[in-house]
């Protein structure tokens, strides 16, 4: 009862002090001189004096004799009347809100009490106004609000229960979509769906808790979330939405119109375009496109060229980057056929021949010797190369500091010099000894016109001549087996060796061997005879006492050595197939034997066993020479000393000089210790395993780096690889 007795008292003090208020700026003294004077009531009336026992002549008046109670209306508000009682009640509006209070508490009074009319103005002023109307109405916030939400004593159970079952369904509805814990829980809404779906929550549940409407729950869940009164207009749109259609707010983003270039057929024909422009394309063609007929096709869907900026966009769509060119080992030729079937017929099994004898180390540098049968000695393996320093060549990148300035560099790459060397993971670089002359194997070569003149087979033969004497002297009690890559130099045939690819299909006095004259000129030199697998030689020459005169001496062409042969159809084949692209080369096909007449004469046993003068010079010394497939660097470990080296050459201070280049390219040489290269001899090795595997260029690279720290690649590799995704 305490707590309803002051809320009606707070209730008639707030409205009393409004309604004097009021009547206090609209009274004035000649409207109360003339309104007492005629007898009719104040407009506005007067609010009564407040009661007070130690004045009664001021608290009780008596009425007015020119007014009677009988004259009084009936629907005024309680007014007690008497001479002075506006004037008073104007000085002293604090004694209506008395006399209110008195009577909201049922407290008697002994005045006469008369009804007061309602002010005549209908007006409903702003600040008489709910807060909560002063937004202006929008969309459909006009409309009568669903029967479900709608106010009224009978339903407010029913209506409090949908409101319930709305929040449980949009809540399942929210939970569901949820997925993954923590950090990594994603919603399958979205995030702009799911922030709404949270503000229509909250507002439910404010309704559910707070028992509120719809309007005052959505203003304090807009409050609470940090939005306006246009958020809480949206979410009652919302909720009304899910309640008739069960339909949930939707998100406008990715809603917006594809770029043009996403059209399939556009974007095919700008690359056709670009295409056709060579190698070094730029942006411009794309617009140059848009000029031609072609693009006539696609004016429904782009009117005019694109600009610029627009057309650099396309090429990153389409998949163009602006950047220097890669550069790969895995390129130009290295998964080949030719390539891969040398690699797999003739390196691999010659090196996993060599491997059982050879000595290998574990990932801590321990030494693992081989296990050698009776007879057997350990095989050393010597990788040669060639590389070039520069030099200027110095680093580019590095920390700089925001005071420095820029320096001027030199032009170009300066004076070079060429150094050739032998490595093995036994005993790092090939050297004979302290103090022995020469030292080593290694060459130091001025390549150029007006220097030394360009490196050769005939220098290659004279460094490997001081390499198997060092190796003879100083390893004698071990097999040692030279590798070389598959260049023109290391693998040429002696002059008088046939070289199909010389040979012609008819008769010719030109074909044979390059040779050097007593004078220095350059002259032919014929063919030695072919020795066939039974023993027999055969002549490539006519003889000079051939009947017919044109043909004494001349070369008889490879139709007639295939027929003496007893080549079936050999008058009949062509010299050489077609390429089938732009490409050099013979275009025979993977593993034909019989469509060419060169095809045929490469695989005739003598011709298959040719070898070169660097083996036919080892093999006179007691020594192997096997060489590399065609661009597989990442088999040669002296390529990775060679890049160790320049990575120390290019700390060293800068110099133009020659001097200076000699010296700090020999001292990063010998910066590349033994422990370094059998690492990099390690990694050449698991290369080698993993074409044996039958793995391509850049799946040994993986593998070779998924299991680097391995002496060779794991059996289960093959098995990983052939497993099917799951």
């Amino acid at each position: 009862m305490a707590k309803k007795k002051n809320a009606a008292t707070s209730r008639a003090k707030t409205l009393a002090k409004a309604r004097a208020k009021r009547w206090k700026e609209n009274a004035s003294p000649d409207g109360e001189n003339e309104n007492q004077a005629s007898g009719s009531l104040p407009s506005p009336p007067s609010p009564p004096s407040p009661p007070s026992e130690s004045s009664p002549s001021k608290n009780h008046p008596t009425p007015s004799p020119s007014v009677s109670d009988e004259d009084e209306p009936q629907d005024a508000c309680i007014l007690p009347r008497g001479p002075g009682s506006q004037s008073q009640a104007l000085d002293d509006p604090d004694g209506l809100v008395k006399n209110l209070d008195g009577l909201a508490l049922g407290v008697a009074s002994d005045e006469k009490i008369v009804l007061e009319d309602p002010p005549e103005d209908t007006d409903d002023p702003e600040w008489s106004r709910s807060p909560q109307s002063l937004a202006d109405p929008e969309g459909d916030e006009g409309l009568p609000p669903p029967e479900s939400l709608a106010e009224g004593p009978d339903e407010n159970v029913d209506e409090n229960n949908k409101v319930k079952e709305m929040a449980a369904s949009l809540n399942e509805l929210y939970q569901t979509s949820l997925h993954g814990y923590g950090r990594h829980c994603i919603c399958t809404l979205g995030e702009v769906v799911a922030n709404r779906v949270r503000f229509m929550l909250g507002t439910l549940n404010l309704m559910i808790q707070k028992g509120w409407g719809l309007l005052d729950a959505s203003s304090t869940a807009a409050i609470v979330f940090g939005r306006g009164e246009w958020a809480a207009r949206q979410v009652r749109t919302w909720i009304r939405a899910y309640q008739g259609e069960n339909k949930l707010p939707t998100s406008v983003y990715s809603s917006w119109n594809a770029s043009v270039i996403e059209d399939e057929d556009l974007a095919s024909a700008i690359r056709e375009s670009l295409r056709s422009k060579g190698k070094y394309i730029q942006a411009r063609d794309v617009l140059e496109f848009f000029g031609t007929p072609a693009a006539l096709a696609f004016s429904h869907l782009i009117d005019a060229p694109p600009s610029i900026r627009t057309a650099q966009r396309w090429m990153h769509r389409m998949g163009y980057t602006w950047m220097k060119e890669r550069r790969g080992q895995f390129a130009d030729g290295h998964e080949r056929e030719d390539v891969v079937e040398y690699r797999m017929k003739n390196y691999i099994p010659a090196w996993i021949k060599l491997e059982q004898r050879m000595r290998s180390w574990d990932s801590d540098g321990n030494e693992i010797p081989p296990i050698l049968k009776e007879g057997e000695r350990v095989v050393v393996v010597w990788f040669h190369d060639e590389s070039t320093f520069y030099a200027h060549d110095r680093r580019l990148t590095r920390w700089v500091h925001e005071s420095e300035t820029a320096g001027i560099h030199k032009k170009g790459e300066g004076v070079s010099l060429m150094v050739a060397d032998f490595i093995s993971a036994d005993y790092g670089w090939l050297r004979l000894g302290e103090g022995a002359i020469p030292n080593d194997a290694r060459v130091v070569f001025r390549a150029g016109k007006a220097r030394d003149g360009w490196f050769g087979t005939a220098d290659v033969t004279r460094q490997l001549s001081r390499a198997m004497a060092i190796v003879k002297k100083r390893y004698p009690n071990e097999d040692h087996v030279f590798v070389f890559d598959n260049a023109t130099i290391h693998s040429k045939l002696p002059e008088t060796t046939p070289n199909v690819n010389k040979m012609t299909l008819g008769p010719s006095e030109k074909v044979g061997g390059d040779g050097i004259g007593p004078s220095g000129q350059k002259i032919k030199v014929k063919y030695a005879p072919a020795i066939l697998p039974d023993g027999t030689i055969q002549q490539l020459y006519h003889p000079l006492d051939h009947p017919i005169e044109e043909l004494r001496g001349t070369f008889k062409g490879m139709a007639q050595i295939l027929a003496e042969r007893g080549i079936q159809g050999a008058r009949k084949l062509k010299l050489v197939c077609p390429s089938i692209d732009s490409q050099k080369g013979q275009g025979c096909l993977p593993g034909a034997t019989s469509c060419c007449a060169r095809r045929v004469m490469q695989n005739q046993p003598d011709f298959c066993s040719q070898k070169s003068i660097l083996q036919i010079q080892a093999e006179a010394e007691g020594f192997s020479v096997i060489y590399l497939p065609k661009y597989h660097c990442e088999l040669n470990p002296i390529e990775q000393c060679w890049g160790a080296a320049k990575r120390v050459y290019r700390d060293s201070p800068p110099s133009s000089s020659e001097a200076d280049l000699k010296q700090n390219m020999l001292a990063a040489l010998d910066s590349v210790k033994v422990e370094v290269i059998r690492r990099f001899a390690a990694r050449s090795r698991r290369f080698v395993h993993a074409y044996r595997t039958g793995l391509s260029g850049v799946e040994a690279a993986w593998a070779n780096k998924a299991f680097h720290g391995h002496r060779v690649l794991p059996e289960a590799l093959m098995q990983t690889m052939d497993r099917p995704c799951s």
